[in-house]
């Protein structure tokens, strides 16, 4: 199961071996924010000496980073699928909605940050990959998700759905104040919604994700 965000570009969990672990999207953040940089600077020059909004000099930073951004999103789906494939794992479930995030606050910064992520794109090469090696691709609507707890063994509905319990950095706090992070209680619940397990084991590792970091 995977929970698509922005710092935690993609967070994964199982039902199978009951790993857990977070991809690291600041190198996907950083790519943007370098390009950015230079769009914007040469974008006000074209403008100011020859009021244009394009120039050959934009025209290889949009494709300078297009390139990274793919590649990126390449080495990424890359790993899921090869993850899921040593683990004979048979089903990749992706939450996604049109709503996106109900918790998130729209500022523009994050807006600018959160169009920039094609992730679209990467769900693509992720079910492309995925069915070379005969291993399906569900992508379902992770609505109350990212609001029900897994440890109170909340069904993702809106029934139990309480956004209070998610708190700064990151944190989902269970009715019994456990400490768990946010987008590995919303990946969990979207192996719930999916598969319609009340429960199922998982190890400690939920608790200390690992951090990947693509390169």
């Amino acid at each position: 199961s995977s929970d698509l965000g922005i710092d935690n570009l993609l967070t994964v969990t199982t039902n199978n071996s009951g790993d857990t672990f977070i991809i690291n999207g600041k190198g996907l953040k950083s790519i943007n924010k370098y390009s950015n940089k230079f769009i914007a600077h040469y974008t006000e020059i074209a403008k100011r000496m020859n009021d244009l909004y394009s120039t050959k000099r934009l025209d290889r930073i949009y494709l300078k980073r297009r390139n990274k951004i793919n590649d990126f999103l390449h080495k990424t789906s890359k790993y899921i699928v090869d993850y899921a494939f040593k683990h004979e794992i048979n089903t990749i479930i992706i939450g996604n909605n049109k709503g996106w995030k109900q918790d998130i606050s729209y500022t523009s910064l994050f807006n600018q940050t959160f169009q920039q992520i094609p992730f679209k794109r990467l769900i693509k090469m992720i079910k492309y990959k995925a069915e070379k090696e005969g291993i399906n691709v569900i992508v379902v609507n992770e609505s109350y998700t990212s609001g029900t707890s897994f440890l109170d063994e909340e069904k993702p509905t809106k029934k139990f759905y309480d956004k209070s319990r998610r708190k700064k950095r990151g944190l989902f706090v269970s009715n019994q104040g456990y400490k768990l992070n946010a987008d590995v209680n919303a990946a969990l619940q979207i192996i719930k919604k999916y598969t319609k397990q009340s429960s199922f084991k998982v190890n400690k590792s939920i608790f200390n994700p690992k951090i990947i970091s693509i390169s």
